[in-house]
C-alpha cells in the first residue's frame, strides 16, 4: 500500500461535480478504500470525474470498481 492515496474534491467550475484522484495501485489491497470513497462521491454530487493519471497498477479488483462506477 506504499504510495497509494485517494482523495475527493469539488470541481471549481462545477461545484456539484466531485473529482476523485487516485494515485498508486488500484488493487485488491486498496479496493475497500476506493469503493468507500467512490460511494461517498456518487452520493454527494451530481457527477463524478476520476483522475487516474498517477495510477501505477490495476488488477481485476480495480477494473471491477471502475465497471461498477460506470
Amino acid at each position: 500500500m506504499d504510495g497509494f492515496s485517494i482523495q475527493q474534491m469539488n470541481r471549481v467550475d462545477a461545484p456539484a461535480t466531485r473529482i476523485v484522484v487516485v494515485s498508486g495501485d488500484m488493487t485488491i489491497q486498496n479496493a475497500g478504500e476506493i469503493r468507500n470513497l467512490l460511494l461517498e462521491a456518487f452520493s454527494g454530487g451530481e457527477g463524478v470525474c476520476l483522475e487516474m493519471d498517477k495510477v501505477t497498477g490495476v488488477d481485476l479488483a480495480g477494473l471491477q470498481l471502475l465497471c461498477a462506477a460506470h
